[in-house]
């Protein structure tokens, strides 16, 4: 059971029979819409994506992808314990839209969806571009 199955289990059904070309359309698609909608401006995360929309290989980039969630999840900790729930709240989608792009680039979709679902807070949206990536319209 993964991290996607607790809330969208019918999302993590339809990953489980994809193929590995569905996979990576998804994991991509669904990183660029947490990315997007977060408001996430950072320039490994646009190259990141760039290249994962080229077809290319963006491996070498997860591990600044993970110290630069590292650094936003530390914000969003630091603004909760001083009860900043606003600006908590968007470090916290920050940091999983980047953490989305990680997961794309390591081309987990399932982790990825559910990361992009964590920052969007939009089930519906997720669903329908998961679906269109897929072909499952």
């Amino acid at each position: 059971m993964t991290r996607l199955d607790s809330v969208a289990p019918d999302l993590a059904e339809l990953l489980r029979g994809a193929n590995d070309m569905q996979l990576r359309a998804v994991a991509r698609v669904v990183a660029r819409l947490a990315i997007t909608h977060s408001g996430v401006q950072e320039t490994i995360a646009e190259e990141a994506l760039s290249a994962l929309e080229r077809g290319a290989s963006a491996t070498q980039l997860s591990a600044h992808l993970s110290q630069l969630t590292d650094r936003y999840d530390a914000k969003y900790l630091e603004c909760q314990a001083h009860e900043q729930s606003e600006s908590a709240l968007d470090w916290f989608c920050k940091a999983r839209a980047l953490n989305a792009v990680k997961f794309a680039v390591e081309s987990n979709a399932l982790e990825a969806c559910y990361e992009s679902q964590a920052s969007t807070d939009d089930l519906v949206t997720l669903r329908a571009k998961v679906r269109e990536a897929t072909g499952a319209i």
